[in-house]
């Protein structure tokens, strides 16, 4: 697979995690959000797993999942060239090269087979994905063409990952999602064939605001219960973070969805 670093365009380096993690991100198109450290945060991995990241962009989400989490093998799948190339510049720029694999992959393509051909670390325990938010035709497309890639997809396009990462996926290993609220039902129905144990967690701006977002974790082969958590809120009244946020995007706490007291501090 291809490791080389071949990064052209305009970038700037920035600090997550408090500083733990140091990423190299274009200025030209998509870049990481708090949604990406909140999705990283809440994945469920402990020594020796194999994660799986869709549509990993410049590995953001699955490098903070190794910052936090140590001994573990991390991969990225991505259909952008550039993305992977960051990505892996990423991996070697915060020492993370030797469990890290960033490959172009669509993920139409990903099977097991695709996997095993590539020589990646397999199956996966865990797996995440941080899908286009907005459906092609209801929205105003961004003008710059890598924002609309990572903004913007055909209808049903998390129904597809869904099914597909279900299948490269250990029984009773994990998914985890972040995805706009309104996103929820697609999530619930696609999740509803394979998986079980759903644990949702909305996030909302402010205590005074409808919840935006939402990360939704389920367990492939269980038939266990869903479970709506009590909401994350991020910031308070004067724009500030919460303690709770304060706690997962600079200091590296755990979103762990199978409690109700869900911010694990260590």
């Amino acid at each position: 697979m291809n490791k080389g670093i071949n990064i052209k365009a305009t970038h700037s380096t920035d600090e997550f995690l408090g500083g733990r993690l140091l990423l190299k991100q274009s200025t030209e198109g998509a870049r990481v959000t708090s949604d990406t450290m909140l999705l990283a945060a809440a994945v469920p991995a402990k020594k020796s797993d194999n994660i799986l990241d869709a549509g990993t962009g410049n590995g953001a989400a699955a490098l903070a999942v190794a910052t936090r989490v140590s001994n573990i093998n991390i991969c990225g799948i991505d259909l952008d060239e550039m993305n992977i190339s960051y990505a892996n510049y990423n991996s070697k720029f915060n020492n993370l090269e030797k469990i890290s694999n960033f490959v172009k992959m669509d993920i139409s393509d990903l099977s097991s087979k695709s996997i095993k051909k590539l020589n990646l670390p397999f199956p996966f325990d865990h797996v995440l994905m941080n899908p286009p938010y907005y459906e092609s035709g209801r929205v105003q497309l961004p003008s710059n063409y890598k924002n609309q890639i990572a903004k913007v997809s055909s209808k049903g396009t998390s129904t597809i990952w869904i099914h597909k990462l279900s299948k490269i996926l250990v029984e009773k290993g994990t998914i985890t999602i972040i995805n706009r609220m309104s996103a929820l039902d697609e999530l619930l129905i696609a999740l509803n064939k394979s998986f079980g144990e759903i644990n949702i967690l909305p996030i909302m701006p402010k205590i005074t605001s409808n919840a935006s977002r939402v990360i939704v974790q389920a367990k492939k082969g269980s038939r266990s219960e869903l479970k709506l958590l009590p909401p994350l809120i991020l910031h308070d009244n004067d724009g500030s973070y919460t303690k709770q946020a304060e706690y997962v995007l600079r200091n590296g706490a755990t979103i762990d969805l199978s409690k109700s007291n869900y911010i694990i501090v260590k």
